[in-house]
């Protein structure tokens, strides 16, 4: 008889030490404007319009992390630089699109170069700088405006501790790094999604079942993890401003969560799988050959199809985070 051995792949232990971040570790492809970034459209504007009021002599410097192919936060850059020339028609602005260093580039440009067209402002100078978005990517004091969608969940990687796997607190050191990047008054949008523990029940179960049938082995269990933390609380998100405010130089404006439907109207398991798969390829690789690994996802996301078969979408929360730099 096999031994009762249970994994969690996602997980959300804590521990406090050094890590590095998995630069590898491919973005969220999306195209959810209207889902994350339309319904905050109205709460930048209320800070916003304030603050360039009293910039309209100098560039207007906008920044987008972790913005994958653009297809999020470029729709939100067509309402922002309109809004910026209905006051000032000759104000240059500068936009800096950020994503890890194995982002699709090419694709990122593509869009870009279409944007631009479409646009026709040449005072509007885009540029991308590929960094870690949990360490310093941009010059200090630089941003007026900062944006970043769906990022923040994902962690470092994980280390093996008294066979426990554990994942690194970031969310400080996201807020330290951007803290040096923001001009004084400069405003700061993160929004940040809150997963559902049924459905993280439904991804370790359907995984923990492959072991039960021999088709992984304890190991292999072992091996496979996803460094993703979907849980964080109203205290965790805020906690930050309130222990270490002098030291962050950042001050919370807005804290709010929303109920949204992911993936609705779209595949949800190809959708779970376009962030999933690779973090599977990298766990099973260490022990088994490119067929079998192929073999085995292929037979994860078949009975993941067989799961959500009658779901239409996810529920889960999205944080919308608003601070201001002192």
């Amino acid at each position: 008889m096999r031994p009762a051995l249970k994994t969690c792949f996602v997980v959300n232990y804590i521990a406090i030490m050094e890590y590095k971040m998995k630069v590898d570790e491919p973005s969220l492809s999306m195209d959810n404007y209207h889902l994350i970034l339309e319904p905050c459209w109205e709460l930048v504007c209320k800070v916003f319009d304030n603050y360039l009021d009293t910039h309209m002599d100098c560039p207007i410097n906008l920044a987008d992390f972790g913005t994958c192919e653009g297809q999020t936060f470029l729709p939100f850059l067509k309402l922002v630089v309109g809004h910026i020339r209905r006051s000032s028609k000759l104000q240059e602005i500068v936009v800096t699109l950020n994503d890890q260093y194995t982002n699709d580039f090419n694709a990122l440009t593509r869009n870009i170069k279409a944007f631009q067209r479409e646009m026709d402002d040449p005072l509007l100078r885009m540029c991308i700088i590929p960094g870690n978005a949990y360490r310093h990517c941009l010059p200090n004091s630089s941003i007026d405006l900062g944006i970043c969608s769906f990022v923040v969940q994902w962690l470092s990687e994980p280390i093996n501790l008294d066979k426990h796997l554990f994942y690194i607190p970031d969310w400080m050191d996201f807020l330290i790094a951007r803290s040096m990047e923001m001009k004084k008054g400069s405003f700061f949008l993160a929004n940040i999604p809150i997963g559902s523990q049924e459905v993280l029940s439904i991804l370790n179960d359907v995984f923990h079942q492959l072991y039960e049938k021999n088709t992984i082995t304890e190991e292999d269990l072992r091996n496979t993890s996803i460094p993703i933390y979907i849980f964080r609380t109203e205290d965790e998100l805020k906690g930050p401003f309130e222990e270490r405010r002098e030291e962050l130089g950042l001050q919370l404006l807005h804290i709010s969560r929303r109920p949204v439907k992911l993936y609705e109207h779209k595949g949800i398991v190809s959708s779970l799988k376009s962030w999933m798969y690779y973090s599977f390829e990298t766990g099973l690789s260490k022990t088994r050959r490119t067929q079998e690994v192929q073999e085995i996802c292929d037979t994860y996301f078949q009975n993941l199809e067989h799961r959500f078969s009658d779901w239409k979408w996810l529920d889960v929360f999205i944080a919308d985070v608003l601070f201001q730099k002192l």
